[in-house]
């Protein structure tokens, strides 16, 4: 059952794909949609965020401070950096001694007292800003002109003004799981640097998407925090299992198949993440102990490219079945 999917990948890996992300200065949106969109591949734009007012201006907190301390921010919490991740029954972390998708303990603060809590760098208790719903344009308007409202090169390669903007805060204690998202991404480094680790969706059959049942992080009393089962639906949420942190084949033995390509992207950096790749992210900071990020999410075409997607997907699932979730 295994081979026709290593077959797949292995000429994926020849004929399409490059073993390292390449990086690039200026293209024409003609040469990106014809030698990166079309093809499905992402490339890193080199110096493209340099000249934008955050690529200054966020560098002070003072800054970020005077703009937006008054402003209402929702702030994830985890003790461990990991939000909206698979946690293992045996971490540490796992209160509930069954794996689950663990989601982040989210409460409203202004960002003035978001920064007092972040730089105080307690152990065990990690804040990211991490909204994913066009929180730029929301809760951080008075400093979404610091960039641009989209990025022209894109724009005309997708046919489209970008669906969301997100802006992302946090320090190199986090780590996002393995996901994908139904866009095509450009994601601009403002402060520090971001660590992609990348996989194809060539390798979905490798990556051992199991139903996991989800729980949330609550806080208790001292500051610590628990872990809760969600009462409310969906109880569950498919979810890729396979870690390249931990490297896990023992529990996801087909994932020593698939074929990692890691990038980093430096400050005034914009990587183009094409839909559909599966990537893990992780962090540096900056001087100041910051990461700080903008991505633009375009909305992805639906074409054959998803329909094939689709196929390779629902007959992997067929081919290799995952277990239920924990009842």
């Amino acid at each position: 059952r295994l081979t026709p999917y290593i077959e797949l990948a292995t000429c994926a890996n020849e004929f399409y794909l490059e073993p390292e992300v390449p990086r690039v200065g200026t293209l024409s949106s003609l040469e990106f949609y014809r030698d990166y969109v079309a093809k499905n591949r992402p490339v890193i734009f080199t110096g493209l965020a340099e000249g934008w007012p955050a690529h200054e201006k966020w560098r002070s907190d003072e800054y970020l401070r005077d703009r937006m301390g008054s402003c209402l921010v929702s702030v994830a919490s985890t003790p461990n950096g990991r939000a909206d991740a698979v946690l293992p029954a045996s971490d540490p972390h796992n209160s509930l001694e069954r794996e689950c998708f663990a989601e982040p303990h989210v409460t409203s603060c202004t960002f003035g007292d978001f920064l007092s809590r972040f730089h105080r760098r307690l152990p065990r208790l990690v804040h990211y800003l991490q909204g994913q719903n066009g929180c730029l344009r929301s809760e951080f308007a008075p400093i979404q002109h610091d960039v641009p409202e989209h990025i022209p090169l894109a724009t005309q390669a997708f046919g489209c003004m970008p669906d969301a903007v997100n802006f992302w805060y946090g320090d190199g204690r986090s780590l996002s799981s393995l996901h994908k998202d139904p866009y095509e991404n450009m994601y601009a480094v403002i402060c520090g640097v971001k660590k992609f680790t990348l996989f194809a969706p060539t390798d979905f059959a490798f990556l051992h998407e199991r139903e996991m049942k989800r729980a949330r992080f609550v806080e208790c009393d001292g500051g610590e925090f628990d872990l809760e089962w969600i009462d409310e639906e969906p109880r569950s949420i498919p979810w890729i299992t396979a870690s390249p942190e931990l490297r896990n084949y023992d529990e996801c033995p087909r994932f020593q198949y698939a074929t990692p390509i890691e990038c980093s992207v430096e400050e005034g950096e914009v990587l183009y993440l094409p839909s559909l790749w599966y990537h893990q992210v992780a962090q540096g900071s900056d001087a100041h102990g910051r990461t700080i990020s903008v991505n633009w999410w375009y909305d992805m075409s639906f074409d054959l490219k998803y329909a094939y997607f689709g196929y390779l997907s629902a007959k992997a699932r067929l081919d290799f079945p995952p277990p239920p979730a924990h009842q």
